[in-house]
């Protein structure tokens, strides 16, 4: 005969387990037989329940989270018991080092064991504290890993206890920038020869790990490499990455003696590159840039007049009196210089010139000349040499930026002198014979007369001298005098000699 007994069957991690089944009291006999006949043997007989049961823990977490900048930030990871394990056990585990590491204290090493109670579907945390920095670095990783299964209780065999999902990976994401700013740009003067430097200064704020390089530009504003303004500069920076670190750029400006406006270049930072160890390129930004260098003009250009001659007026037309105006530097856009023609002892008033008023104009380049010409009128007065000048004056029209308080006047003003080539003669006339008479006076009237005129006037002497007829004789009466000449060409005056009639 059988007996069967029913074991239920359970999916909780425990001990094999025992129950016995016994024979006890016989009964039922029948016809008389004795039961006390009737024994039993081999009981009580053993059953035992062999666990076949297995747990697992199983490990989860590792979501990337960003570092953060100071302090600490949690990676919390999760266990999770899958089945009952009667009486509880523990669970080491240990945090290990990836890309990131305890030494440059990326995160807090934190081994230990989790203590689980048994039932199922239990979870215990781990949680790794991550230090929170500005250095820019590449993502970072460190692992959680279960360990050896420890601390089963009333029989447990530990090895029916797993673990899985492990190790779990944590990625510390990088969350931080750094940022190059670029300084410079004082302005400076260029000066007439040679070359100045101007410097310019890119500064790492924070750390970047592995360093890096920069490109940078040199590039035209109103300064021009083709005017050969500057000397372009282009090329690359290469960081260390440390913080605060510096490194210069050198741009070189050609002097000149040019006036010219105030001009200015620019200073670019550009694309970022060589970066190490999986740093993103696009953690390192730049600031203030472009930077504008200003090329201060420290230049003045001369304009020089020459041309103070004398000539003769001529007697009729017009002589041409030539003056220069020389530039001595250049002048960049060019620009306008006012003249006059003013009267000294040569006047518009009495024709002796013709008024020339106006501006010369300057195209700019080093050594240029330009004339101004005044007409002088030719006459057939007799007059003094006279004098007029010609002087520069206001500077206008420059180029845009220009200073036309770089530009100055010399040499000015310039004299013509107007010599005086003409010639008057006086004429006299009126010899005549008269019969002196018996008593009294008889005139005797001469004319003097002038061809040309004469500025101003002028007195000419004049005698009456004895011929064969005589002052002691009582001929006639001396008339030792002057005339007066206004000075009008074709005047005449007269002189009256009186002879003594007997």
């Amino acid at each position: 005969q059988t007996i069967t007994v029913l074991v239920n069957g359970d999916t909780k991690v425990e001990q094999d387990e025992t129950f016995t089944v016994s024979l006890g009291a016989v009964s039922g006999t029948s016809g008389g037989i004795n039961t006390a006949d009737i024994t039993t043997a081999g009981s009580p007989q053993t059953g035992t329940i062999l666990n076949d049961d297995l747990a697992t823990v199983t490990l989860s977490g590792g979501i990337p989270q960003n570092e953060g900048d100071a302090g600490t930030t949690p990676f919390v990871f999760t266990a999770t018991l899958d089945v009952d394990v009667v009486g509880g056990f523990d669970v080491a585990y240990t945090t290990d080092d990836g890309t990131a590491t305890t030494a440059d204290n990326d995160y807090v090493n934190n081994d230990g064991s989790l203590n689980f109670s048994g039932t199922a579907g239990e979870t215990q945390t781990i949680t790794v504290l991550v230090n929170g920095d500005t250095v820019i670095e590449p993502d970072e990783t460190f692992d959680v890993n279960l360990g050896a299964i420890s601390g089963t209780s009333g029989g447990v065999d530990a090895a029916d206890i797993t673990t899985a999902s492990t190790p779990q990976t944590g990625t510390i994401l990088n969350d931080d920038l750094a940022t190059v700013t670029l300084s410079g740009g004082i302005p400076q003067n260029e000066g007439d020869t040679g070359t100045v430097p101007y410097v310019f200064t890119a500064t790492l704020d924070v750390a970047v790990t592995g360093g890096f390089t920069i490109t940078y530009t040199t590039d035209d504003g109103t300064a021009t490499e083709a005017d050969n303004d500057y000397v372009n500069n282009d090329s690359t920076l290469t960081f260390a990455g440390n913080a605060g670190e510096t490194q210069t750029i050198t741009v070189l400006v050609n002097g000149d003696s040019k006036v010219e406006a105030d001009e200015t270049f620019d200073v670019n930072l550009g694309s970022v590159g060589g970066t190490a160890g999986g740093i993103n390129p696009a953690d390192i930004l730049t600031a203030d840039t472009p930077q504008t260098a200003t090329i201060t003009n420290d230049d003045s250009a001369i304009v020089t007049l020459s041309g103070s001659s004398s000539e003769l007026e001529g007697d009729v037309g017009t002589t041409a009196f030539t003056f220069t105006a020389t530039l001595n530097v250049a002048v960049q856009g060019g620009f306008d210089v006012a003249y006059t023609s003013d009267d000294d002892t040569a006047t518009t008033a009495d024709s002796d010139y013709v008024n020339n008023d106006s501006t010369i104009t300057f195209a700019g380049t080093a050594g240029e000349t330009q004339t101004i010409t005044v007409l002088v009128n030719g006459d057939t007065k007799v007059e003094a040499d006279e004098t007029f000048d010609v002087n520069l004056g206001a500077i206008s029209g420059a180029a845009v930026g220009v200073d036309t308080a770089d530009i100055t006047t010399a040499g000015s003003p310039q004299t013509g002198t107007i010599l005086n080539d003409d010639t008057a003669t006086v004429t006299l006339s009126g010899t005549i014979s008269q019969t002196e008479g018996n008593t009294g006076t008889t005139p005797f009237v001469f004319t003097a007369t002038l061809d040309a005129a004469v500025q101003g006037g002028f007195t000419i002497a004049h005698t009456s001298d004895d011929g064969t007829a005589t002052v002691a004789d009582s001929d006639y009466v001396n008339n030792d005098s002057s005339l007066t000449f206004t000075g009008n060409a074709g005047e005449t005056q007269t002189i009256t000699v009186l002879a003594n009639g007997d």
